[in-house]
This record gives C-alpha cells, sequence and structure tokens, in this order.
C-alpha cells in the first residue's frame, strides 16, 4: 500500500512548524525532506522507504486525512491519534509537528579506553614533523584515530611523541537519516541531487566536530594534529574521501579503489593543520572494508599459528578466520536489526533501552540504559528476550510466536497477545501501550542470525575446518562487547565454543588505527592483509541460500 497525505498539488511551498522552529517548505517535499534541509535530521534506518516505522512523528496541527491507516509501526489508534511518518508524509503550509525522539541522538557507543600505545617509527617522525608543520616549540604533537561506522563515529587523540591516547570522542553518523545500511547510503549517493556530496560533508562536519571535542578536552589547538587515520567499511571510506561507491551497490562489487592515496587535512576539509597527512586503512573488496582489516592489523590475528574467528558484528556483519598461514574473509548482510532497527520497539543502544532481560519464575527483569523509563529495546535487550522465549517455550524453534491458550501451563503466558500482523510478547508497559516483541521482529533477528551463521559456514567450508578447530573468537565493535554470550550463542549468533575462548576486542577498528598512527610500516602491513585474504562473495555464491535456510531455525535445546 502506499501512504502519503491528501490535499496538497505538486510544487506548493509555504511554512511548516517543527517543535515549534518554523521551517519553509521548498517544492514537493515531505516532512523529512524539510527538516533534513534545516539541520534537523530524523531516524530513517529504512532510507525514507516507509518500511522500518522509525520517523514517527506526532501531527498536532494541519495536513488533511491520511490516505491508509496501515503503515509500519502505526496502528489504526495512533494514526487516528496524528501519529505519522514523516518519510511518507508530504509537508503541508501550517503543519506543525512535534518530533518523538531526539533526531540527532547517539547511541551507546564503545570508545577507545585509555592507556598508551607502544610507539614504533611512529608514521609521523617527530623531528620531521615540526619542521615541516611550523611547530616551532617542544609541545604535544597529536595525531586522530577515526572509526567511521555506518551508525556512529569514534575519534580518539594520541600523543606522536609518547602513544600516550589523551582522550576519546563519539557520536552518531549523520548519514544515517539518508538510511542505516549502506545499500541506502549507496543510493542516496548516486539518485539524489548532490547525493555524494552530502554525504561527504555530513561525515566531515561530524569528523570536525568531534576533533574540536577531542582538541578541548586535552586543551590543546587542532593545529597541532599532524596525522588522521581512518577506517570504516568500503562505502564509508569511499563516501568520506567523496568517491562515487555506486559499482560497490552492484555486481562484482569491485570498489573505485581498496587503498586511497594520501590526503592532506586541507583538502579534506578537516579541522586539523592544514597539512597534515589523512590516511584510510585499506579495503578487501567491496563489502569488507577497511574497518576489518583494521581489527585484523590489531588483534595481530595473523602473528601465530592460533585459529581465530574475527567478527564484526552490524548491519553488515564482517568476519575473517586465519592464522599465519591462511585468511579467509566474507561479510554477510545481517540487517539492522540487531541494532534496533527495522524491530517494531527498537531503538539504538541510548538512554531508554532495554539492554537486558532475564526470566525469573514468572517476571520479567529489564536492565534499561540510563537513569529513565524503558522506550524501547536495543540489539543485546532483543537477543536477551528472543533466547528467553525459546527457553520458556513461548516461541517455537521455527520462530513462531504460540497463542497464549496453546502454552497454559506456561509462567508468561500472560505475556502473549494477538497484535496486528501476528502475535506479540509485551515487555513493558508505555505511553498507554505496551513494549513488544512481536512476529514481524523474531523474522527480523532470524535472518540476522542466518546470514551470520551462513557466512561462518561458508568460511569454514572453504578452510575444510570444522567449528571445534577454532581456537579464539574476537568480538569487535559495541554489541560484541554488550550482548549476552550465552544468549548469543543460544541463538545461533555466536560458535558453541569454550567461552574463555570467546574475547570481545572493544573499538578494534579505531584500535588499530591509533596503532598505526605510532607504527611507521603499518599500511604496508594493512596493504599486506587485504592482498592475502581471500574473498568469498556469499551473493554469488550457489551454497550460500541453501545453507542460510537451514540457519534460519533457532536450536531446539537450550539450557
Amino acid at each position: 500500500m502506499t501512504h502519503r497525505q491528501i490535499g496538497r498539488s505538486s510544487g506548493a511551498r509555504g511554512t511548516i512548524w517543527i517543535d515549534g522552529r518554523e521551517m519553509e517548505i521548498s517544492g514537493d517535499e515531505t516532512i523529512a525532506q524539510t527538516t533534513m534541509r534545516h539541520g534537523v535530521r530524523i531516524d530513517q534506518p529504512c532510507g525514507g522507504r516507509g518500511t522500518c516505522g522509525k520517523c514517527r512523528v506526532l501531527l498536532r496541527d494541519g495536513g488533511g486525512p491520511f490516505e491508509t491507516a496501515i503503515a509500519p509501526g502505526l496502528s489504526m489508534d495512533e494514526v487516528a491519534q496524528g501519529y505519522r511518518l514523516a518519510c511518507r508524509t508530504a509537508a503541508a503550509d501550517g503543519m506543525r509537528v512535534a518530533l518523538l525522539r531526539e533526531p540527532d541522538g547517539g547511541g551507546r557507543i564503545l570508545e577507545f579506553g585509555s592507556g598508551t600505545f607502544e610507539r614504533i617509527a611512529p608514521a609521523v617522525r617527530e623531528s620531521m614533523a615540526r619542521e615541516a608543520f611550523g611547530i616551532s616549540d617542544e609541545g604535544e604533537i597529536l595525531g586522530v584515530a577515526l572509526d567511521i561506522g555506518t551508525t556512529t563515529l569514534a575519534a580518539s587523540l594520541l600523543d606522536l611523541r609518547n602513544g600516550a591516547l589523551l582522550c576519546s570522542a563519539s557520536c552518531a553518523n549523520p548519514q544515517s537519516a539518508h538510511g542505516g545500511d549502506v545499500i541506502s547510503r549507496i543510493s542516496y549517493a548516486v539518485e539524489a541531487s548532490s547525493g555524494l556530496e552530502i554525504l561527504q560533508r555530513e561525515v566531515v562536519d561530524a569528523t570536525n566536530a568531534l576533533i574540536e571535542r577531542l582538541a578541548a578536552k586535552a586543551c590543546l589547538g587542532t593545529d597541532r594534529i599532524l596525522h588522521v587515520v581512518a577506517a570504516g567499511n568500503t562505502t564509508m571510506e569511499h563516501c568520506f574521501r567523496g568517491v562515487s561507491p555506486e559499482p560497490i551497490g552492484r555486481a562484482p562489487f569491485a570498489p573505485p579503489f581498496r587503498r586511497a592515496d594520501r590526503v592532506s587535512a586541507g583538502a579534506l576539509g578537516l579541522k586539523a593543520n592544514p597539512l597534515a597527512f589523512v590516511d584510510l586503512i585499506s579495503n578487501i573488496a567491496g563489502h569488507v572494508g577497511g574497518d576489518l582489516v583494521s581489527g585484523i592489523y590489531y588483534s595481530k590475528m595473523l602473528e601465530g599459528d592460533e585459529i581465530s574467528l574475527l567478527i564484526d558484528t552490524g548491519t553488515n556483519n564482517e568476519m575473517a578466520l586465519g592464522n599465519r598461514h591462511f585468511l579467509v574473509v566474507c561479510s554477510a548482510a545481517a540487517g539492522p536489526a540487531l541494532e534496533g532497527a527495522c524491530i517494531r520497539d527498537g531503538m539504538r543502544a541510548t538512554c531508554g533501552a532495554i539492554e537486558h532481560v532475564a526470566f525469573e519464575d514468572g517476571l520479567l527483569h529489564c536492565s534499561v540504559i540510563g537513569d529513565c523509563a524503558p522506550g524501547g529495546i536495543c540489539g543485546s535487550g532483543l537477543v536477551d528476550l528472543i533466547a528467553g522465549m525459546l527457553r520458556v517455550g513461548v516461541l517455537s524453534s521455527t520462530g513462531r510466536i504460540a497463542a497464549a491458550e496453546a502454552v497454559p501451563g506456561s509462567l508468561y503466558a500472560g505475556h502473549l497477545a494477538k497484535a496486528e500482523g501476528g502475535r506479540e510478547f509485551r515487555v513493558a508497559p508505555r505511553d498507554g501501550g505496551f513494549i513488544a516483541v512481536t512476529q514481524k521482529d523474531v523474522r527480523e533477528t532470524q535472518l540476522a542470525k542466518g546470514a551470520i551463521a551462513t557466512g561462518l559456514e561458508m568460511l569454514l567450508d572453504r578452510a575444510g575446518l570444522r567449528t571445534t578447530s577454532i581456537d579464539r573468537v574476537l568480538l569487535a565493535g559495541a554489541f560484541g562487547s554488550y550482548m549476552d554470550l550465552e544468549n548469543a550463542i543460544a541463538l545461533g549468533i555466536l560458535p558453541d565454543l569454550p567461552r574463555e575462548g570467546i574475547i570481545p576486542l572493544g573499538n578494534a577498528a579505531g584500535l588499530g588505527c591509533a596503532k598505526a598512527l605510532l607504527h611507521g610500516d603499518a599500511f604496508d602491513i594493512a596493504e599486506e592483509i587485504a592482498a592475502k585474504a581471500e574473498h568469498l562473495e556469499l551473493a554469488t555464491s550457489p551454497a550460500f541460500q541453501e545453507k542460510f535456510l537451514k540457519n534460519l531455525e533457532f536450536k531446539t535445546c537450550l539450557s
């Protein structure tokens, strides 16, 4: 079905008020497009396609009737109360709209930690740096390590004289307003007017804001920053450099560059010394980027005989399996479910998110981020909930939510209810209704789980190994650091291996960039890693679909 506002002619202009702020409407555009032109971003993980339901706003006045009452995340009652999807509602003169969430709110972001990195042959040599960059005193010379995530940006400031990590900062990636996954970003870059320029400006502006925060924390000037090292997935690196990612979106998914040429901060518009070096970690393939290479470099997984599996779980789940003798990599399109997107009551891991849930004697014990009432469920909470539903018998191994009358002996039958589009498992009250896991949410989680499990199976098949051959599982990123291991293993997101061998690395991509700032041979090593890697392109593999369908099912035996 289509969802649009009626009663507005094409090309109409006028004024709209968003949270009391007056904004001019330009041509025939939606509420979301109007707000973005005025610098107010509304979360649209689906890229404005009207499928995720995350851009809900409250229409307080104006706009006329809604064409249909059925839209993702909106019930008929909510539509009657004035709720709309900003990406599917035309901006009309005289509208007054209230935003339901902070538009620029970031999530719980895994920063770099603290400490000192070993300083070995720094890429920017101190004696040369002071003369070349016009620094006459003996004070600090600085470097910035930048992790360009699809959802978040994280940066760290280091003293290049001694390797000390001075401070770190993070923020939401403003490009999320154009979609929560790389395919949406590629589409925006190609199809929108000045799309690529907008994406580059947004990430550079956000990076500059982080750099200014870092410099203020350290009480130092940005002119002392002489080197920036960044890593991200292949699409993010291309957008950062202003190179069209269009070829990455279609077979054979070949990126325009694997190792980008060094550029100056001045040329890129970064707030650092204008002559500062800006380097990107080498990519491997269209959907296996410098972030995975940076994590491999930081983890030292290729320096010994132990077989390591590195998993960077996100919208584009990247995995590497190997040791000093071999390296096989792949990416599995897990979708944004594990980041809270495309889940009806999902949200990023920020204040109000249910991050952990325990099932005990008929009661649900929810852990909520921040000192506030629950407002939704983030990825780690979703994993706990679905694993718990499986354990107590209200969810089948095929992913079907049971009817309350079908589980009369269950202490949790009272949490089950009928809902539009299927059944739901209610978790906590919110705004006169309930935060719940729906049947569609379960299916989205199954798709993510199935993609991850299939990627691992195909890596092992290619290497001629079994799961038991893996000595260490290295978890990169925030999700890997905060999720409950037992529940992730129960769902099949992680392999069932000895728990002491499952090691969260934290922000491995950012830490690899920090290490690269201090090691003169880092970029050659990264290029060697990229060249050594055997890349499995799952999207074109004839075996993928069969294995994927098999891996959709949850395990039947849960302890």
